[in-house]
């Protein structure tokens, strides 16, 4: 099975009520309502669920996941009810044998070149809740290096609200 290939760069185009992703050719990727939810779409434009339930991010330390596959891990982990700013680096995933944070993981594929999965770029989009500047971002370089700034600045955002709530 060929995996499936989102040309960059990406556009952002906001509509009255919603805006819509769209790859390099004019396909539509993704589109969102202006609660900034993401909803991922086919290649016949139906709307698809989920690419992946946070529920099955597993008790991610119950084995071992090389870098790559600890980064998606890690985007999920980080949109599920599991993670918490008050908490940021509570949760952690067994990478390469050793047990590594949110961040750390981040951090540990921050100059990899190599191609973020389509169900990565996924959650990853979902999770940007139609950052505009994070999305053009990760469409201009699909790779874990540009994955990993984006997840950062997520992850750095949400723990800055937590704290200006506080």
């Amino acid at each position: 099975m060929t995996a499936r290939r989102f040309p960059p760069p990406w556009s952002v185009e906001e509509l009255d009520a919603c805006y819509v992703v769209k790859d390099g050719s004019g396909q539509k990727l993704s589109y969102g309502n202006m609660t900034f939810q993401i909803f991922p779409v086919n290649a016949l434009g139906k709307t698809m669920g989920r690419l992946q339930k946070a529920s099955e991010i597993f008790a991610a330390g119950m084995w071992v996941m090389d870098r790559q596959e600890g980064f998606h891990a890690a985007v999920i982990k980080f949109r599920s009810p599991e993670w918490s700013p008050a908490f940021p680096d509570m949760n952690t995933l067994n990478i390469d044998g050793e047990y590594q944070t949110i961040r750390q993981v981040c951090e540990l594929v921050k100059d990899d070149a190599g191609e973020l999965p389509d169900p990565t770029v996924g959650e990853l989009m979902d999770a940007m809740h139609g950052d505009r500047r994070l999305l053009e971002l990760l469409g201009r370089s699909r790779t874990y290096a540009t994955g990993s700034q984006c997840l950062l600045e997520l992850l750095d955002n949400r723990i800055k609200t937590f704290q200006r709530k506080r």
